[in-house]
């Protein structure tokens, strides 16, 4: 039987450090903080990162990747009193003793931080760009939108209509991040065509934008900040399986889809009183190999969907997206370009997200930041505390992307949400209002994707930020309003 060495190793490891934590991080204590420096320096690491992803001076997933180094050189990290958070730890940290604020030595927090940094959600946001990029490669995304397309008609509404519900659905499976490009590469020859005869390209590429934005929220895997979110109900001892998810978001996101649609066709005017003419070429026959990726991708959904009862036998939902990557890239259905070209610094911005989550709450900021609010909101009813914390997800995430407000404050509101018994109400709506924040351009990628696409000249754009902002903003006011009202009805 293999036993822990007792509790001094990790105390000689912390009383190596004391010289270094009293000459360089010596601060002043804040309001509140007296004699707890984790938490104070852990102030500091957020401020930074909240500055640096809301200003951009480097990139973003740079930004995520210099967290875990600095998390280690402040000393940051405490001894985790969560048992999830201490299996991270090394096998010589024992957690049984009074930790409480003992700070991690170098060591140990080096090798927390690493691990949260390839969660098994992870894993999840992995199989679901490798789904998106085999769908693509065998033309089944091609397949489903010339169907939608051919049965829209020529009227510019019926067209619009269906460029949304493309966007619904791509998102829902495959990301809103895979979807807002690949209905945009569908799409382009048509707004090219169009571009000085009506003002439909922009209500088309808004329509993409806002479309992949609200099915966002269809599902855990449609976005980054739904993957956290599902991880941060998890970090508090609560659960929310994909059917409950998108049992709830999908009605909310069908009204808002159709609200999205009667605001476009209001605020634009088509001016094409013969229609739209779009040819696309026959799709070749189905091969066998679209049939054999159309059954995987298939069964994996269905696996995500019936996690409960495979809990016991894959453990984890992160778990089963590995089948279609194992499957794709083993048998050369994907290729080494095609991994090489996956979206890496998405996946390092959450990869950071989550050590920067860990490091605030195992330094003690969460709890302290949990309680103040929880006072501060203390005999409020559910409504008023739902309402604040959307009310400030839709401001944060238009300005800073709703990726990263997702980082920052999903984890306090799952808190403040266990705290009083509404974890997963709390957390899952305050993660579709990231979604619904689609008022800039650097809001979401799907509003970044439809600003850059320029005219044939090249010298312009297709959208611009009035057109952006006036719409934008009123979307994700129907989005704060769709969502609670179909919370009243359905609770």
């Amino acid at each position: 039987m293999i036993r822990r060495p007792p509790r001094s190793t990790l105390s000689s490891s912390s009383a190596a450090s004391d010289v270094y934590k009293r000459q360089v991080l010596c601060i002043i204590d804040l309001p509140g903080f007296e004699g707890e420096r984790a938490a104070q320096r852990c102030v500091g690491l957020l401020l930074y990162a909240s500055f640096l992803w809301a200003t951009n001076p480097i990139p973003a997933h740079i930004t995520a990747l210099s967290i875990p180094l600095l998390a280690v050189l402040l000393r940051v990290c405490c001894v985790p009193t969560d048992p999830d958070s201490s299996a991270l730890l090394p096998y010589n940290v024992d957690i049984h003793v009074n930790n409480t604020h003992t700070v991690l030595g170098a060591k140990e927090a080096a090798s927390m931080l690493s691990s949260s940094m390839f969660d098994p959600v992870i894993l999840l946001f992995l199989g679901g760009f490798a789904i998106a990029g085999a769908l693509d490669r065998y033309n089944i995304s091609n397949r489903i939108a010339a169907f939608l397309l051919s049965s829209a008609g020529t009227r510019p509404s019926r067209v619009l209509l269906v460029l949304l519900v493309m966007g619904l659905i791509f998102s829902g499976f495959m990301s809103n991040v895979a979807a807002a490009v690949l209905v945009t590469s569908i799409i382009s020859p048509m707004v090219q065509a169009l571009s000085n005869q009506t003002q439909w390209p922009q209500m088309a590429l808004l329509g993409v934008a806002f479309s992949c934005n609200i099915g966002g929220m269809v599902t855990p895997i449609a976005s980054p900040q739904n993957l956290i979110a599902v991880l941060q109900i998890r970090n508090v001892k609560g659960s929310v399986s994909f059917a409950e998810w998108t049992g709830f978001a999908l009605p909310s996101c069908l009204v808002v889809l159709g609200l999205c649609w009667i605001i476009l066709r209001n605020m634009f005017k088509t001016n094409l009183p013969c229609g739209i003419e779009f040819r696309q070429e026959a799709p070749p026959p189905v091969s066998k190999k679209e049939i054999f990726v159309g059954g995987v991708v298939g069964a994996t959904i269905v696996m995500w969907i019936l996690f409960d009862p495979l809990k016991s036998t894959f453990g984890n939902i992160g778990i089963i997206a590995v089948i279609p990557v194992v499957i794709f890239f083993g048998f050369d259905l994907l290729t080494k370009e095609d991994f090489d070209k996956l979206p890496w610094n998405v996946i390092i911005l959450m990869g950071g997200g989550l050590a920067l989550g860990t490091a605030v709450e195992t330094s003690g900021l969460l709890q302290k930041i949990a309680d103040a609010v929880e006072n501060a909101l203390k005999g409020q009813g559910l409504w008023i505390v739902m309402v604040t914390f959307n009310f400030l997800m839709a401001i944060t995430a238009n300005f800073i992307s709703s990726t990263v407000s997702a980082i920052i404050f999903l984890p306090l509101i799952a808190k403040v949400g266990a705290s009083i018994g509404h974890v997963n109400a709390l957390t899952v709506t305050a993660c579709m209002m990231t979604s619904g924040a689609m008022g800039l351009p650097v809001s979401s990628f799907p509003n970044a994707n439809a600003y850059s696409i320029r005219k044939k000249d090249g010298a312009s754009g297709f959208i611009s930020n009035s057109d952006l902002i006036k719409s934008g903003f009123l979307m994700t006011g129907v989005v704060f309003v769709v969502i609670h009202t179909c919370l009243l009805y359905t609770s």
